[in-house]
């Protein structure tokens, strides 16, 4: 029955069409919840493809990870001004099967480091710098940041280092540089994203 299911699913996304002769002989010959399941996950899916033209998709159902990496301007004062950068992998789960939800929203977590968190360097045989300096993006530094953007391009940032603060941004894909970027208030963000990586069978 799984079998008949994916290939009902993945010749929908192949064809775009619900409706087919083939696709109609596969529907026959699933019991009436699998019907409801494999329509209903066809759909869902569908509707990512749809959306966000920015976040690659998973190719049928399943989980992939999409590697990330997010940049953020703020200025949260005439006179102050910094950088944040972090980069991990988002996750989107597809679950056709059973009681689980079809979600369409990638998320994950990942180190921010800042431009104003410096750590000092001292020259040595051992370290990068040639003189005295204080160097950007502290590693030791870091915040824990959670990411997530949906198939409508709406970007939730989750400050899990400072109370698990949640900063919405609605985000705006450039399909010349696949870039995904939003203004707020006082900041404005950019995040591009690799190629999807399977989960391993």
């Amino acid at each position: 029955m799984k079998t008949l299911i994916k290939d009902f699913i993945a010749r929908i996304l192949d064809s775009g069409e619900m409706e087919s002769p083939m696709n109609n002989r596969l529907l026959h010959r699933l019991p009436p919840r699998a019907k409801r399941v494999a329509c209903a996950t066809a759909l869902a899916i569908a509707s990512v493809s749809a959306g966000a033209t920015c976040v690659p998709n998973p190719e049928s159902y399943g989980t992939s990870s999409v590697p990330f990496t997010v940049t953020i301007v703020h200025q949260p004062g005439q006179s102050v001004r910094y950088t944040s950068w972090a980069t991990g992998s988002l996750t989107n789960f597809v679950v056709p099967f059973g009681n689980a939800i079809i979600t369409t929203t990638w998320s994950g977590t990942a180190s921010q480091l800042f431009s104003d968190r410096t750590y000092p360097c001292t020259p040595g045989p051992n370290q990068l710098c040639n003189t005295a300096a204080l160097q950007p993006f502290d590693i030791n530094s870091a915040d824990s940041l959670g990411v997530s953007v949906d198939a409508d391009d709406n970007v939730i940032l989750t400050l899990y280092s400072w109370g698990n603060g949640r900063q919405p941004f609605k985000g705006t894909c450039n399909t010349t540089t696949n870039i995904l970027y939003a203004f707020g208030n006082d900041e404005m963000l950019a995040i591009t994203f690799g190629s999807p990586v399977p989960d391993p069978q």
